[in-house]
């Protein structure tokens, strides 16, 4: 009986332990780390890593033409274990007074990561297309 109870408690501790490992894997993945900066970016707070000029107008497109903010959806497209290349695609979509859409903007930055641990950091960040 106790020798049951010790092999479901090692059990559940190590399914904690792979959980949290996992959690952390996930939460802390580069494209949430991008997601993460460009809130903080969106919201004029500082944030992990310092864009260009370029890339700061790109971020503001939406701002300056008086756009709602952009939808933006992330794709790994290059990777090693310390690296990873990620493609950050952002869309505005314009409406009409009778809810029709009327254009649609779109344009993308590439991110360069680096990791050191468990950590990934943007290392770089450019323009593949701009905002058209």
């Amino acid at each position: 009986m106790v020798r049951k109870k010790t092999i479901i408690l090692l059990a559940l501790l190590l399914a904690i332990l792979i959980g949290g490992i996992g959690g952390v894997y996930v939460f802390k993945s580069p494209e949430r780390v991008i997601e993460h900066d460009l809130s903080h970016f969106f919201k004029n707070e500082s944030t992990s890593y310092t864009y260009p000029d370029s890339v700061i107008h790109f971020l503001n497109y939406h701002t300056i033409n008086n756009l709602q903010r952009p939808s933006v959806t992330y794709k790994t497209i290059n990777s090693n274990s310390n690296s990873k290349e990620v493609l950050a695609s952002f869309e505005i979509i314009i409406y009409d007074d009778i809810n029709q859409i009327t254009d649609i903007k779109s344009g993308a930055l590439i991110f360069r990561m680096t990791r050191n641990n468990i950590t990934w950091k943007i290392a770089s960040a450019e323009i593949i297309r701009n905002m058209e």
